[in-house]
């Protein structure tokens, strides 16, 4: 039979689209697949391929117009509703990428793929119990599902059912041993339970299936600085800019290469949070007094606090456009710039000042006793909070010593948590704590600071304050290993876990060790 016109248009096509986007060339490949299915407007695959196109190309909602109109052609075609709740989860409509793969899924409870999929978008909603009871299911009919397992391991990992979470890990890369996210995983598990050096080959195994994963290299790169090898560390620490979703800073301006920068001005600017910001904004003293006029953009919570510092020039925040400069720096790029190493860390007694003329709350200034703050939780966002925040009641017998009066900095105290304070007389001072700049006056106004790991601990260490810091057995890479000191903050005393989660002991050690604290100031 011969080959009508209009078969030999459609082929041609869709010819045309498959080698386009075979190139890479997405755009001009979707026109290509647009204008064959408007002669032949059931064809299956064209759809298929239109909608890989539109999703690679992040144009989810044209892509979820076009799946849709695939599935008049083909109704309850898996692949297609894939497709749609793709686009649909990637747009954020996420009860409507749900109702996609769970009517899916009512359709045969056997599908293990739509609810894999379906787990993820429950997931995305905060639904874990929910998502963890899919890919129970999912991978008890296909056991041999190593994307399952691995998702199922970082749900369970974040639950703190850690060994059960390793287990998984194992089994998915026992099925795929070539599953570089699932490497990177499992050292970040391995980071969690503090076993430091297995987490480093984890990392490098990932690597070397990919050597282009970003993350495995900056999470390499933080053990590499956790170890104290700083000269790795630093060098490795900048493929964090590579990691997808990197708020890489576009400016006309080149970066500091390290060069003198004497008579030049550069622009230093925040990349992660307040307390990061605090730690390395040191550096400015040092561009400083190398001839350098130094401009900071920073965390708006921190701009009244930076602008008492005197080697800054200006301090701004927000959208406000930025003055002329020569060259510009991450702030957590500038160690590597310096060359630091555990031993040259630049380790003033203090480089921050509260504002002159700064207030604090009466009953901080007129109280007589060893006035200790308190901060036992931090940012609940944080990747690592389940593990570096106390559970209240471990701290009783601390706010019961005799001698001492404690005042509460955290912020945003839970009923119960308010309810506490109020039934131990500890003085709320959360509620006047404005920006860093109020922070740091009341922090001046202290005997002693104890806390978790947050921003309010390098405050406190930057001020040169007397500070307690309580870190989990898997602390944060700055705090290096086995030290109760860091030569960050020399004012600042750690107080180590031993063992995973079992803050018991460091609380017992910082009772013992404040009320000696106290008697030694009573005499």
């Amino acid at each position: 039979m011969p080959v009508t016109e209009f078969e030999q248009s459609v082929e041609r096509h869709f010819a045309s689209a498959k080698a386009l986007q075979a190139e890479g060339r997405l755009a001009e490949a979707a026109q290509q697949w647009v204008a064959g299915l408007k002669i032949d407007p059931r064809n299956q695959p064209a759809y298929l391929s239109l909608a890989d196109a539109l999703l690679e190309l992040k144009l989810f909602q044209p892509a979820s117009i076009v799946c849709r109109q695939a599935l008049t052609v083909a109704p309850g075609n898996q692949e297609i509703s894939h497709r749609l709740a793709a686009a649909l989860r990637a747009e954020g409509r996420l009860e409507s990428a749900r109702d996609v793969l769970q009517s899916l899924c009512d359709a045969d409870s056997r599908d293990s793929g739509s609810r894999f999929l379906l787990a993820g978008v429950l997931a995305d909603m905060g639904l874990a119990e929910d998502a963890i009871r899919h890919l129970r299911k999912a991978i008890s009919h296909q056991p041999r599902f190593p994307e399952a397992l691995s998702n199922l391991a970082l749900l369970l990992r974040a639950g703190g059912e850690l060994r059960e979470a390793e287990a998984l890990l194992r089994k998915a890369l026992a099925i795929r041993p070539d599953n570089a996210a699932a490497w990177n995983n499992l050292g970040n598990l391995c980071v969690e339970l503090s076993r430091i050096g297995e987490a480093a080959r984890c990392y490098s195994k990932a690597i070397s299936i990919d050597p282009n994963y970003a993350e495995a290299h900056t999470n390499r790169a933080l053990i590499s600085l956790l170890q104290g090898d700083f000269e790795q560390g630093w060098k490795e620490y900048e493929w964090r800019w590579k990691k997808p979703g990197a708020g890489v800073r576009k400016l006309p301006q080149p970066e500091w290469d390290g060069s003198s920068i004497a008579g030049k001005t550069i622009l230093l600017h925040a990349e992660q949070g307040a307390g990061d910001t605090i730690q390395f904004i040191r550096y400015a003293r040092l561009l400083h007094h190398q001839g350098a006029k130094v401009l900071v953009h920073c965390q708006e919570s921190l701009r009244t606090l930076l602008e008492g510092m005197p080697e800054l020039a200006q301090v701004f925040s927000g959208p406000v456009p930025a003055p002329e400069f020569d060259v510009h720096a991450p702030l957590m790029s500038l160690p590597r710039l310096f060359g630091t190493l555990v031993d040259s860390i630049p380790g003033e007694p203090a480089y921050l000042r509260p504002l002159p003329g700064s207030t604090v709350p009466l009953d901080l200034a007129s109280c007589s006793k060893f006035r200790v703050g308190l901060v036992w939780r931090g940012n609940p966002k944080h990747h690592n909070d389940r593990n570096r925040s106390v559970p209240l009641e471990l701290l009783q017998d601390l706010v019961d010593i005799d001698g001492a009066q404690f005042f509460s900095l955290q912020l945003g105290p839970t009923p119960a948590e308010d309810q506490w304070l109020r039934s131990r007389a500890i003085f709320d001072l959360g509620p006047g704590l404005s920006d860093y700049a109020a922070t740091a006056a009341c922090l001046a106004e202290l005997d002693l600071l104890i806390t978790v790991d947050t921003s309010v601990t390098h405050l406190a260490g930057a001020l040169g304050r007397p500070v307690w810091t309580l870190l989990p057995a898997c602390n944060d890479w700055r705090w290096l290993q086995d030290r109760e000191d860091t030569p960050w903050y020399p004012s600042m005393r750690l107080f180590r876990q031993k063992s995973v989660r079992n803050w018991r002991p460091v609380a017992d050690r910082v009772v013992s060790d404040l009320r000696q604290e106290v008697k030694t100031r009573q005499t």
